[in-house]
C-alpha cells in the first residue's frame, strides 16, 4: 500500500498529508488502495518515514517510468 500512495503523491503532487485526507475520503483512491470504504488510513507521518528511510527519488522515477511504459489495459467484453 505504501508504494502506491507514494504513487498518487507523487501522480496529484500532494504533500503526505492532504494525501492521507484525501485517501480518506475519496473513494477512487480507496478502490486503487485495495481498501474497504470505512477502512482508516494510516497516519501522514508513517507516510514520511517510509518515504524517508526506505525510498531514494531515483527509485520513486523508475517505478514511475516502468508505469508509464505499460501498455494500456484492453477490456474485452
Amino acid at each position: 500500500m505504501m508504494f502506491k500512495l507514494l504513487f498518487l503523491k507523487k501522480l496529484y503532487d500532494l504533500s503526505d498529508e492532504a494525501l492521507i485526507s484525501s485517501a480518506q475520503t475519496d473513494m477512487a483512491f480507496k478502490f486503487f488502495l485495495d481498501l474497504e470504504p470505512e477502512a482508516k488510513m494510516i497516519d501522514p507521518s508513517l507516510l514520511t518515514k517510509f518515504r524517508k528511510t526506505r525510498i531514494t527519488e531515483d527509485i520513486m522515477e523508475e517505478m514511475l517510468k516502468e508505469t508509464k511504459s505499460q501498455p494500456p489495459l484492453q477490456v474485452v467484453v
